[in-house]
């Protein structure tokens, strides 16, 4: 079936040929192509409870998924209603996701905290009210906070909730029912679906993806089958997966870069490993043993600088055998092989490597960042051990992937080359603009924004970025976090704030001062070091906002700062310095789901602050 349809007057005709090769007709029909090929091979492998794990087969999974779609058109719902999901990444969640593409219904996503009490009722009820949902799919740990949106009456579209986890009861309500009730309401009534001729088509929406909303108020990204197919079948054409290949997925499903990477493993037949949480990482990889590991820069942050804290925790011999290794590991990944250096890497790499490698389960082939810059630092440490890291650049509007690095032919500071059909240029303010068939359908229900988004076929990203002659693209920053200062320089904060969260000291930072007479930066430090520095300079506390507001700590940051920066234009380099007490958190709204920092909620946060740091 050919993608030639023009679905959007605003966007340019697409086409891709690289799907229209597989034959596919819609997702459900690329899971069952694999179905065929690996019916007993695993699907996901799940925690059910701690150290005890369960695995599904691909049969298991289409079994359950049509039990479901059965189960869905029980309830009244057929081709373009839509479900919502509020809960965890689960094997669940992908069985749902597989029936609503099996009918065609329409996955609408939802961020979850990890913390139920922090759920965020209001972005939920926008969410299922604006997309219209009928169902929603909620995990039992955060049924008591979803219901006291219901009683608040926050959910009118909602007819049916759907719990998982949660035993089956004689409960008064109709309107809830338990995960394995609805199951056996799908077996019962699964000659329902030989009866349905709805026909699901690659022009089809699949999703609806609610921007973070960390500007403005969020939009619905609508998402086709063969959007989202041409994207698999581009990136298949750039990175080494196989069918082998098990992936340790903690990213939320709510985001379509985590759902990406489960589409390729099922195109490929391979292994989704769902973690616990993100904070269950190290312990469940021991299970997973992944071979490819997603994942975004604040994770790979705090990965490294756990390492670094635990080599140096040992004492000055461990400590010095750490920096010697990674010195050697950096070595060799540059090019140099000679005999010498190669036996002092094997030394290296009996000595640290192995045991870093062992943390994550032993066997990562490769690691795809994505969402936000990872720092030059940061790259260079897991590049010395032999990591692969393959730094991506995509956004939910694309589909998502727009360029990655090849397996053996990344290159530090770019996010890789383009995807193959996706045609791109950069427009005179440097923004960068693409068209392509993984482009979205548009925004649900939002024609002024489509309007605003598209010029002339093709989709303006709001990033600023170069590209080498060889075709590598690196992200300057976003158009719209470009500072301008009263003297009218204009300064991109993301290179600057990678810089700084790259000194040992510093765990979060953002930059600031537009419209003022000079940048300044936000820090929230790493705490385990700044007490360790404070103790050896005879700095009393009594608690972190006690020591973020002392003068020396202010200065010694001060110090810190000039010194990274130095080597920036004059205009770029931050004069002051405001220090956070508490971590920013996707749960205390600082961040996105994506760990982005939300640079409104910041600015107001610290609106007080920042007046007395400038009027100063």
């Amino acid at each position: 079936m050919s993608l030639k349809k023009v679905l959007n007057p605003l966007r340019a005709e697409i086409s891709s040929p690289l799907l229209e090769r597989t034959g596919f007709r819609n997702i459900f029909d690329m899971f069952e192509s694999t179905w065929k090929k690996h019916p007993n091979k695993d699907i996901v492998l799940y925690k059910i409870e701690t150290a005890h794990w369960g695995s599904m087969t691909y049969t298991d999974m289409r079994d359950g998924a049509l039990d479901c779609a059965a189960g869905l058109l029980f309830l009244g719902l057929s081709k373009k209603d839509r479900v919502t999901f509020v809960c965890n990444n689960r094997y669940e969640w992908m069985m749902m996701d597989l029936a609503l593409h099996r009918i065609g219904a329409i996955n609408v996503t939802n961020y979850v905290t990890p913390d139920p009490e922090k759920l965020v009722l209001s972005e939920l009820s926008f969410n299922i009210n604006n997309s219209g949902s009928r169902v929603a799919f909620v995990a039992s740990r955060y049924l008591y906070r979803f219901m006291e949106g219901m009683e608040d009456n926050m959910f009118p579209t909602l007819e049916k909730i759907i719990v998982f986890d949660m035993e089956d009861d004689n409960q008064d309500r109709k309107d809830i029912i338990s995960f394995s009730e609805f199951l056996k309401i799908g077996r019962k009534h699964k000659a329902l679906l030989s009866k349905y001729n709805e026909k699901v088509t690659l022009d089809d929406t699949a999703t609806i993806i609610y921007t973070s909303g960390s500007t403005g108020v969020p939009k619905g990204v609508e998402l086709t089958h063969g959007n989202l197919l041409s994207n698999v079948e581009n990136i298949l054409t750039m990175i080494d997966l196989r069918e082998t290949d098990i992936e340790m997925s903690f990213l939320p499903l709510g985001h379509v870069f985590e759902r990406i990477i489960n589409y390729l493993l099922i195109r490929f037949g391979g292994t989704v490993g769902y973690a616990e949480s993100i904070n269950t990482i190290a312990d469940d990889a021991q299970v997973i043993k992944p071979t490819v590991f997603p994942s975004v820069p604040r994770v790979f942050e705090k990965f490294k600088a756990k390492v670094e804290e635990n080599a140096r925790s040992k004492g000055g011999l461990s400590y010095s055998i750490y920096k010697w290794a990674t010195g050697v590991g950096s070595k060799v990944t540059d090019g140099k092989k000679d005999p010498f250096t190669l036996l002092q890497y094997s030394i290296a790499k009996k000595l640290v490597f192995d045991k870093v490698v062992k943390k994550l389960g032993g066997r990562v082939r490769f690691f795809v960042s994505s969402s936000a810059p990872l720092s030059r630092e940061t790259a260079n440490f897991f590049k010395s051990m032999n990591f692969q890291i393959l730094e991506a650049y995509g956004m939910t509007e694309a589909g998502p992937l727009i360029s990655i690095n090849r397996n053996g032919k990344e290159r530090i500071g770019t996010v890789g080359e383009f995807i193959p059909e996706l045609q791109w240029k950069i427009a005179d303010d440097g923004e960068i603009w693409i068209k392509g068939p993984s482009i979205m359908k548009g925004f649900w229900n939002r024609p002024d924004a489509e309007a605003e988004a598209f010029e002339d076929g093709w989709f303006k990203t709001g990033d600023i970025g170069t590209v080498s002659e060889d075709g590598y693209l690196t992200i300057t920053d976003r158009k719209k976090n470009l500072i301008k200062t009263s003297n009218g320089k204009y300064v991109p904060p993301a290179p600057i704030e990678d810089k700084l969260v790259s000194n040992q000291y510093i765990s979060q930072a953002m930059v600031i001062g537009d419209n003022r007479p000079h940048c300044s930066a936000i820090i929230v430090p790493d705490f385990q070091r700044l007490e360790s520095y404070a103790q050896e300079n005879n700095i009393h506390y009594t608690n972190y906002q006690e020591l973020a507001e002392n003068p020396s700590i202010r200065n010694f940051y001060q110090e810190v700062i000039k010194k990274e920066t130095l080597h920036l234009p004059h205009h770029e380099q931050p004069k002051k310095v405001l220090i956070g007490s508490t971590e920013w958190t996707w749960e205390s709204g600082e961040l996105t789901p994506t760990q982005k920092v939300r640079r409104t909620i910041i600015l107001k946060k610290f609106r007080n602050e920042i007046e007395k740091l400038y009027s100063s």
